[in-house]
């Protein structure tokens, strides 16, 4: 009987210690609060490919497709309150308007026309009142822009002066002086330039059997670090100090339900000879993360499949210590914007798959 006991009470711990470990990851919360929906019959852009939301809820949506930016304002439904800039090559004229920023502290709105490779930045001079300020010429946008303080910070390819590649990189909107943050054979864990021209850059594309098409990167609350991250051959989670540009390398955690998009013999196959029928299966058999976001205490990633809609949370400390894996309920669609200060992660959905008819999701995320 005393060992029977004994056998209880280790039991019992061992029980304590599983539960302990559950209660971690369930600290953090992710609650569907609202679905947010626009008045009815009001103008509404093709399904925006980005969308951003100010501290007092404009949801600002590029319409690239009429070649300007609507602002809604939040009552009982979303209004329309105004339209920035029209069709044109001019001053504050849009060609494609799509990815865009909101930055709360700078008070600054900022937009890339992907139809004239620029990124236009405005000062927000009211409640619905944005003033053209800048523009800057931008090579090519890869996935993400940041404003912080004067710096704009573009996640996409640019060599520079020596002709080296890049994946990071700012400008500042003072100066327009370049800086050059995070070389491309980085992204991919590779050791130095050479390499990166052997495994990557030969002739060989397919020397490398990662299928990671985009980068993402968020900038902690003191705007001191960028978190970075890159996924296809390993889940690579970057830490890097903006001034001194130290790297950190973190690995995320490769969980039950993400199934890593290394690129299949099939895949590949099926995009050299444009099969969009077998690269669309294929896809779905994988994950994809869609965006990362930061806020003062964690970043967490977001990750759609395998299948699609089916879109999950990673959650890490700032020092990329793993908390927890929890579902995004709603049905939400990958366009989505985070308020850090508040917590609030916002989300577009398109009204029964209809992609010319969507509303908002407002999530609260808590710990």
């Amino acid at each position: 009987m005393g060992q029977r006991a004994i056998f209880i009470v280790i039991l019992f711990a061992v029980t304590l210690v599983v539960n302990t470990n559950s209660i971690v990851g369930a600290d953090v919360n992710v609650k569907l609060q609202q679905k947010i929906r626009f008045l009815p019959q009001s103008e509404l852009p093709p399904k925006p490919r980005t969308f951003c939301v100010t501290e007092d809820e404009l949801f600002i949506l590029p319409d690239h497709k009429a070649g300007n930016i609507k602002i809604y304002e939040k009552a009982k439904y979303l209004e329309l309150v105004k339209v920035i800039g029209r069709k044109g090559y001019g001053q504050g004229e849009f060609i494609e308007p799509t990815f865009c920023f909101y930055n709360r502290k700078e008070g600054k709105f900022g937009v890339f026309d992907f139809g004239r490779r620029k990124i236009l930045l405005y000062d927000r001079i009211g409640k619905v009142a944005f003033e053209f300020s800048r523009e800057f010429y931008c090579l090519e946008l890869g996935t993400d822009m940041e404003l912080t303080g004067e710096t704009l910070l573009v996640a996409g390819y640019h060599p520079d002066p020596n002709n080296i590649p890049y994946d990071l990189y700012s400008i500042n909107s003072i100066d327009n002086r370049m800086d050059f943050l995070l070389p491309s054979w980085e992204k991919y864990g590779l050791q130095s330039l050479q390499e990166y021209g052997e495994k990557y850059r030969g002739k060989d594309g397919d020397k490398i059997k990662a299928l990671g098409i985009n980068v993402w990167f968020d900038v902690d609350n003191q705007g001191d670090h960028v978190y970075f991250i890159w996924e296809g051959n390993a889940l690579r989670i970057i830490k890097l100090n903006i001034e001194s540009k130290e790297l950190i390398v973190l690995h995320g955690k490769e969980t039950p339900h993400y199934k890593k998009p290394s690129a299949s013999e099939k895949l590949l196959e099926a995009r050299r000879k444009r099969d969009v029928k077998t690269t669309k299966a294929e896809r779905a058999k994988i994950s994809f993360v869609t965006n990362l976001f930061v806020n003062s205490k964690y970043f967490f990633l977001i990750y759609e499949g395998p299948n699609q809609s089916n879109f999950r949370l990673q959650f890490y400390n700032l020092d990329g210590k793993f908390i927890d894996d929890v579902p995004l309920p709603g049905q939400p669609e990958s366009n989505m914007w985070f308020d850090r200060h508040r917590n609030i992660l916002y989300a577009l959905s398109s009204k029964e798959g209809n992609p010319e008819e969507f509303f908002i999701l407002k999530y609260k995320i808590s710990d």
